[in-house]
């Protein structure tokens, strides 16, 4: 279509997600297509603040225009990516148009969301019924066929190509999209890092797992790289004030915050400069004269600090 739409059933929420009372409601209602006046390129489409008010809430311009498809051969199977999440016969029938244009280029396979994103595809039928993925397949009751008749067009291309390689794309593309920072600004330097208090066993409640915990100050959140090792947990199992510690590990892996089982948080500012921090380790592993401790790793030029010992 020149201009590609929402459907209302997009707001009601998929069917494992809806949105409270709306989903309950005609025309967001999944289930409840247009019976009347079914004409222009939506089809059965109910568009969100009718077809001459959603442009002026999303322009055109807005929608991708170019829509890339894809086919990489691998082996006995041929790759389809597509920039849509694309539903099960859908994707058969897609499947079924590339084997047919090109019978030895290998085995399709359709793949969603590929380098790109631009909603969803269904099938005619399906996107008769407008259902949450209906709704969100902006270009129209086509798109699947479509997007058939272009993946099965480039794959016998590719299939006949002397040098495996098929490239027809667009020399210049351009986004226009707002920027937002979401990093915390640095602040410079701060006060000394500090653990306050000891390492302490937390017992499970019905909405939280048990857990180790401590609680640091340290230097603003922006002068931290939280995407580096921020806090470990070392392991013992030797007696005495002075014994060879070791990182500890868990199900063959370290145990650190770049694992599932650590969590670090920032708890706020504690006045000055200084900020709170926290560190928890859910599933710990218990074994009888085994010590632990958590390590502050240096991080930004803050030095490294350990914990006192707990078990």
């Amino acid at each position: 279509p020149d201009r590609p739409a929402v459907g209302a059933a997009l707001v009601a929420g998929a069917t494992e997600n809806t949105t409270p009372v709306i989903w309950r409601v005609p025309p967001f209602r999944a289930g409840t297509p247009r019976t009347l006046g079914r004409t222009g390129d939506h089809g059965a489409k109910w568009i969100i603040g009718s077809r001459w008010l959603q442009p002026a809430v999303l322009p055109r311009a807005g929608f991708p225009r170019i829509l890339p498809v894809q086919v990489l051969r691998l082996g006995p199977t041929a790759l389809v990516g597509l920039p849509f999440e694309v539903t099960t016969e859908a994707g058969r029938r897609i499947r079924d148009a590339v084997a047919a244009a090109a019978p030895d280029l290998g085995r399709p396979v359709v793949t969603s969301v590929c380098n790109e994103y631009s909603g969803y595809v269904t099938t005619a039928e399906e996107y008769s019924r407008q259902f949450y993925e209906g709704g969100h397949t902006l270009y129209g009751p086509s798109t699947q066929a479509f997007l058939a008749a272009h993946a099965a067009r480039l794959a016998a291309e590719l299939h006949g190509a002397s040098d495996d390689v098929v490239q027809d794309v667009a020399l210049e593309r351009s986004w226009d999209l707002a920027v937002r920072r979401y990093l915390a600004v640095p602040a410079g330097a701060g006060p000394r890092r500090e653990i306050t208090g000891a390492a302490r066993f937390v017992d499970p409640t019905a909405s939280e797992d048990g857990h180790w915990e401590l609680e640091w100050t340290d230097v603003a959140p922006g002068d931290l790289d939280w995407h580096e090792q921020l806090v470990r947990v070392d392991a013992t199992d030797e007696p005495g004030p002075a014994p060879q510690w070791r990182p500890a590990t868990h199900r063959g892996r370290e145990v650190d915050d770049r694992s599932p089982d650590v969590e670090v948080v920032h708890l706020g500012e504690a006045g000055a400069g200084t900020h709170r921090y926290r560190v928890r380790w859910y599933d710990p592993v218990h074994r009888a004269g085994r010590r632990h401790r958590f390590v502050l790793v240096e991080n930004r030029r803050r030095p490294e600090v350990a914990s006192d010992p707990f078990d």
